[in-house]
């Protein structure tokens, strides 16, 4: 599912961002990173006698930076998938739109919209009985959104009744 994760550029900025200040941080245990980490303070304009206190800090703000761009890095991404979804859907490209929202809902699994996005797409594509399964899975997450997967059950079987699948379509109608 999760093929194209690395080739996005949401988790590739990510990945790098987090690389770097990992290293950073990292850097400061051997002497030619803490040489290194002196030279380049300096030259921004921080004094070279950076210890104590005032390392310990700058040490837990690399953490932090880190854990916070860890924890933002899956809705960035499930919310860049969706929109690709969308987009691909919208030009007709039900397959690639498809693999999207299964990528966005493998980042953050009970995202809604990237779960409609899906079962519209899997409808798109004709493939009723996964579209159906999709919006069995909406309701189950959240019950309030029976109503709107109710709406979404009857234009499958309108779908199919105007393909003359007239079984499959009398069953969603019975919903």
């Amino acid at each position: 599912i999760l093929k194209n994760v690395t080739t996005s550029n949401v988790t590739a900025i990510g990945t790098i961002a987090q690389s770097v200040l990992a290293l950073l941080a990292g850097s400061a245990f051997t002497s030619s990173g803490r040489e290194w980490l002196g030279n380049a303070f300096s030259a921004i304009g921080i004094d070279r006698r950076f210890r104590g206190a005032s390392r310990m800090w700058l040490a837990f703000a690399v953490f932090i930076l880190i854990l916070a761009g860890r924890l933002a890095l899956p809705i960035m991404a499930s919310s860049y998938y969706i929109r690709k979804g969308g987009e691909y859907q919208e030009s007709g490209l039900f397959s690639r739109s498809i693999e999207s929202y299964q990528q966005a809902i493998a980042l953050k699994p009970r995202q809604l919209e990237a779960h409609f996005g899906l079962a519209a797409s899997l409808v798109k594509a004709r493939e009723y009985d996964r579209a159906i399964d999709e919006y069995r899975r909406i309701s189950e997450m959240d019950p309030t959104q029976a109503r709107r997967v109710n709406n979404h059950y009857f234009d499958i079987g309108i779908t199919l009744d105007k393909s003359q699948e007239y079984e499959k379509a009398m069953t969603l109608y019975k919903r």
